[in-house]
């Protein structure tokens, strides 16, 4: 019989992987309109950057789950990336991308560089890739958190995406569970501060209604 932490590990490996799968439909717009147009491709550039990050951090600690599940995410992330690069239109679209990636590969050799070849004390190299980890998961995670001003302005939900704030919650919750489980501060203490900050966003859902509300003028005849 399985125990629980396998049961929250195998689950949360799981679940993330359908997380990153989300993307797929933003790839599917994209490539049905031939450009990807006003899509910014920051996000796919920071997801490389954070599984990357992440995926090294699990090899550092030696934790299977982790690194399979960071493994699988860089190569869904960098996938998406080389999809948008190749629909992006235009000379100042194809320069920001590239700066982008650029700087993301740049950062993940620092890291990499810095962990195998720079940092002789294996406990203070822990620490600091573990700090960076932590902090792009908590930095990536509050990136929504700028819709919640135009929620509260319009009274309306209709900004927020429901099904990947679900899915990020439950992923976020699992992931936080399972570092209570190995005792692993990095992972426990920015995935239950993601998952207090999805959980606030839900909430919004009990305040405000998903639709908009129509002002409805009344004319005056003269």
């Amino acid at each position: 019989m399985m125990s629980a932490k396998t049961i929250i590990s195998v689950t949360a490996t799981i679940s993330t992987i359908g997380q990153f799968l989300t993307g797929v439909p933003i790839c599917l717009k994209v490539r049905r309109k031939g450009e990807a147009g006003d899509v910014s491709g920051l996000p796919f550039a920071a997801g490389t950057f954070s599984c990357s990050v992440w995926f090294k951090y699990g090899t550092v600690i030696r934790d299977a789950p982790m690194m399979a599940v960071n493994l699988s995410g860089l190569l869904i992330q960098a996938a998406y990336l080389a999809f948008y690069y190749r629909y992006c239109r235009g000379s100042v679209s194809l320069t920001a991308v590239r700066r982008q990636v650029a700087a993301m590969v740049a950062l993940i050799a620092a890291v990499y560089w810095y962990v195998d070849f720079h940092e002789q004390d294996r406990e203070v190299a822990q620490y600091r890739l573990g700090f960076m980890a932590a902090s792009a998961s908590i930095a990536f995670s509050a990136s929504p958190l700028a819709s919640v001003a135009e929620v509260i302005r319009s009274k309306s939900t209709e900004s927020l995406p429901l099904p990947l704030l679900l899915v990020t919650f439950l992923v976020m919750l699992q992931w936080a569970v399972y570092g209570t489980m190995i005792g692993d501060s990095f992972v426990q203490v920015p995935n239950i501060i993601c998952t207090c900050i999805c959980g606030l966003q839900l909430l919004l859902f009990l305040v405000y209604p998903r639709t908009r509300k129509q002002n409805v003028g009344t004319a005056t005849r003269i």
